[in-house]
């Protein structure tokens, strides 16, 4: 009975040392991947407050253009209503 049993060991015993580097190589990868999410959310929100910065930016001149366009509109209707 032995033998049997020796034969299963043998068997099976390559198997558990496989799922376990796999298992091991799982919770590396698993690591890894959650590093890459945050990684990348991190980017992702950066990216974003950047670009709201220039839409806020960009809202601010068209704002101060309109207001310039506004005045020189009013001064050319002055004009045309003195002559």
């Amino acid at each position: 009975m032995s033998t049997p049993d020796r034969s299963i060991q043998q068997c099976v015993g390559p198997d558990l040392e496989n799922i376990e580097v796999m298992r091991n190589h799982s919770v590396l990868f698993r690591a890894e991947c959650k590093r890459l999410i945050q990684d990348t959310d991190k980017a992702c929100k950066r990216m974003q407050n950047d670009d709201n910065k220039q839409l806020d930016q960009r809202v601010r001149d068209i704002q101060f253009l309109k207001k310039e366009l506004e005045l020189k509109l009013e001064e050319i209707i002055l004009e045309i209503d003195v002559s």
